[in-house]
């Protein structure tokens, strides 16, 4: 059986089951199976209907340019990256304002190649850099440290695609997922060779998060199933088929009526319908914030011009300019 190394993050808790079915039996052997062949029925919701939302401006200046790729939110600071293959590091506080900039990005032992995620153990001052192949460990003054566990499976199953064109030009498509994730106040584990994801305990034992069905293994083209976040009443999913020009589904269950369903999100401070498009890598998940959207500088100037904007995003994007830092939306957890 091959192998793929993951990451062993912070010190972890019990998952509070919103991925669990409503079954019978512990939490510990309880799961949702989803079929990822079945068509599901539409759902509409607004976010400010089920979750509380803050915007947070971020800094801008010469040493604080970002493009604003969030990689994890604490109580204290926000982590961001940018998208291009910089290996800039961005620490803010939760206000916004610029901390520090980290960048270990080389060809050595201690040295990333290239960021797919991070995730944050503020408790223990560390971040985990998702290298392509490990897991790197930094304190968050950027010295390094390192941990792993693994995951067994029988065939390497990735969603990254490469097709030839009737004219001989070869095209790459690289679908990104972080391998670990904050799920509240714990961490889920994705292989996307496994037809199980994960939950780590706090013995660093695994137990099942859901299951997907029918397998990966017997699957062409494949199906791939993430987990994105989860509320009291909802538990969000996104399935990608590895097909050329294919859209990625979004999926929730409904633990009040137990039903799966495809959903659309629009957000209520905009008076025009606003689609906020859920995906891996924008579900922070932590037991305060369940997933964060960059708003760029220049789109809310426009909205706002347009009287298309309300509540506090409009006062927001008074204060802007077209030159400034993107406009981080956080959906938090209702209390």
């Amino acid at each position: 059986m091959k192998r793929v190394n993951c990451i062993l993050v912070v010190t972890l808790f019990l998952l509070t089951g919103c991925w669990g079915s409503s079954k019978s039996g512990s939490e510990s052997d309880t799961f949702i199976t989803v079929d990822v062949r079945s068509s599901y029925p539409k759902k509409k919701l607004i976010l400010q209907d089920f979750m509380d939302v803050e915007y947070v401006q971020l800094e801008t200046s010469r040493d604080f340019l970002t493009q604003g790729f969030v990689q994890a939110i604490g109580k204290e600071i926000i982590v961001v990256k940018n998208f291009v293959r910089d290996g800039d590091i961005f620490i803010f506080d939760r206000t916004g304002k610029g901390m520090r900039k980290i960048n270990r990005m080389g060809q050595g032992g201690e040295e990333y190649t290239f960021i797919l995620g991070i995730t944050l153990d503020e408790d223990n001052n560390e971040m985990f850099v998702n290298d392509p192949g490990r897991i790197l460990v930094y304190d968050l003054s950027g010295n390094f440290k390192r941990r792993d566990i693994e995951i067994a499976y029988n065939e390497v199953k990735s969603p990254n695609m490469t097709r030839i064109t009737d004219t001989g030009l070869t095209l790459r498509s690289v679908y990104r997922y972080n391998s670990i994730i904050q799920h509240q106040n714990n961490f889920i584990i994705t292989e996307t060779s496994s037809d199980t994801i994960f939950r780590l305990l706090p013995d660093y034992s695994m137990t099942p998060f859901f299951v997907r069905t029918p397998s990966i293994q017997t699957m062409v083209p494949e199906i791939f199933l993430f987990p994105l976040i989860s509320t009291d009443r909802y538990c969000f999913m996104e399935m990608f088929k590895k097909e050329a020009d294919v859209p990625k589904t979004n999926l929730l269950y409904d633990r009040q009526d137990e039903s799966i369903c495809a959903f659309t999100i629009n957000n209520g401070d905009y008076s025009i319908k606003t689609p906020v498009v859920l995906s891996f890598s924008s579900a922070l998940i932590s037991q305060e914030i369940a997933f964060w959207k960059k708003i760029e500088a220049y789109e809310l100037i426009e909205a706002n011009e347009k009287g298309e904007l309300k509540g506090k995003l409009k006062e927001v994007a008074a204060k802007l300019d077209e030159d400034s830092n993107p406009v981080i939306m956080l959906a938090k957890y209702r209390k």
